[in-house]
């Protein structure tokens, strides 16, 4: 009977330990970059989104300018939002702005990434991205992995 029950409380303990590996291991996050391992694991425990800002301690979530006008740009955010399967929700071309749902693989959750140009002159813009899950406390990195995904699309279009 103790047998039984060891084996009932291991299995109940083991199997959501396997669930947040593999979703750790699915975002193929950049852990040895700052602020290291242990901050990282707590942040991704404990929050649900990922935003790009200039100064964030993450440097994947650091707001990228690009060397292109507007229209360009959005042309290249609208076809690596395509390319990569997610669902345009809606979209404001004259403020360069949309919302986009990404299903994850996973467990087929919802997030909602929402991404806007930021015009620096008339040849360069930033990038803002922020993308949140609808459902949980924690993301596992999956919402930084939608950022990076994002950018690495963008570049890989871009010819970069």
């Amino acid at each position: 009977m103790l047998t039984k029950i060891i084996i009932i409380v291991l299995c109940l303990i083991s199997i959501p330990m396997v669930l947040i590996l593999s979703a750790f291991k699915h975002n193929d996050l950049p852990w040895t970059e700052p602020p290291g391992p242990m901050a990282r694991v707590k942040h991704y425990l404990t929050t649900n989104v990922a935003e790009t800002t200039q100064d964030s301690p993450y440097p994947e979530l650091r707001i990228r300018e690009y060397d292109y006008p507007a229209d360009q740009l959005f042309s290249l955010l609208e076809a690596s939002v395509a390319e990569l399967g997610w669902q345009i929700d809606s979209q404001r071309d004259q403020a360069y702005s949309l919302h986009a749902v990404v299903t994850t693989p996973l467990l087929g959750y919802q997030d909602d990434v929402h991404i806007r140009l930021i015009p620096v002159s008339t040849n360069r813009n930033q990038l803002y991205v922020r993308s949140s899950s609808r459902k949980g406390r924690g993301d596992f990195g999956t919402n930084t992995r939608h950022i990076l995904d994002l950018y690495n699309q963008i570049e890989k279009l871009a010819g970069k």
